[in-house]
């Protein structure tokens, strides 16, 4: 894997290994209204597979470059427009890694805000004032 790429992958991967970890250790303490949004949030929600195995292993079975061909069903190959994958392996089955961290993401997002609507703002020093 090209080291840009491996320094994508492990950042977009710690920052998702992260949200968790924070929000479990760190925001649930901000405020009463922090922690029976977050406790409540905990209980609904599974935790994300491709996350947990990300944060478990350290490290996975995987690739990248470029396809430059593809092949049918019946097992003829056929020329495709040159496109750059990366993918790693999940039971001895290719998985594509960048739509597995953009769906990650995405479910995080949509996590993240069912939380916010139930706890106060916090105005960190330095912070702009919001009310």
């Amino acid at each position: 894997m090209d080291d840009r790429l491996l320094f994508f992958v492990a950042g977009i991967l710690a920052w998702l290994r992260a949200i968790q970890h924070s929000l479990l250790n760190h925001d649930r303490r901000l405020s009463p209204e922090h922690k029976a949004a977050i406790d409540e949030w905990e209980k609904r929600t599974p935790i994300d597979s491709f996350i947990k195995n990300s944060r478990d292993l350290g490290a996975f079975p995987g690739g990248a470059g470029f396809r430059l061909a593809e092949f049918d069903p019946d097992g003829t190959m056929r020329c495709i427009p040159k496109r750059w994958e990366a993918y790693y392996l999940v039971d001895g089955k290719h998985r594509d890694l960048i739509a597995d961290m953009r769906a990650a993401a995405d479910r995080c997002e949509a996590q993240l805000s069912t939380i916010e609507p139930h706890v106060p703002i916090i105005n960190l020093p330095g912070d702009p004032v919001i009310d």
